[in-house]
């Protein structure tokens, strides 16, 4: 489990209250890069010291302002305390569908709409942008074969 800080300060006297429970592990402070975006100071920060065998070390003057990223405290979790487990349960799921009317009544304009068209018809029916990329596709396949010649023209297509 990690918890965020803004000061060292904050972190320190959180870290000194981790320190006074009686855990097998000892956390530890972890002051990350700020985002390469920002401008920032650099600081001297010693990587060894950053244990709660050296906390005299952490919290010297260079560390009490703010410091130019953020500042984490990790400490081990007890595994037992945050296991859930979903509760399984034997349904049947529920579908959220159109009604039937709906059906029937989209699919009878379609009938209404294409009934009695060619096949000539029903083509010249399909969208323009549709159309507009079958023939900009076309046009790509054909350069792409070396038929450098080949210009298919929208008029040309219908």
């Amino acid at each position: 489990m990690s918890r965020k800080f803004l000061t060292t300060e904050e972190a320190f006297d959180y870290l000194m209250s981790l320190a006074d429970e009686s855990n097998d592990s000892d956390p530890e402070m972890i002051i990350l890069p700020p985002d390469p975006d920002n401008v920032t100071d650099d600081e001297e920060i010693d990587d060894a010291c950053t244990s709660i065998e050296h906390s005299h070390a952490i919290f010297d003057e260079k560390l009490q302002g703010e410091t130019a990223g953020s500042i984490e405290i990790l400490k081990e979790k007890n595994d037992a305390e945050f296991i859930s487990t979903p509760k399984w349960t034997n349904r049947t799921p529920k579908f959220s569908s159109a009604p039937e009317s709906f059906y029937n009544e989209h699919h009878q304009k379609i009938t209404d709409k294409i009934s009695g068209k060619s096949p000539l018809e029903l083509f010249e029916m399909m969208a323009e942008n549709m159309i507009a990329q079958a023939v900009e596709e076309s046009n790509k396949y054909a350069g792409q074969k070396n038929n450098h010649d080949f210009c298919l023209k929208i008029d040309e297509f219908k």
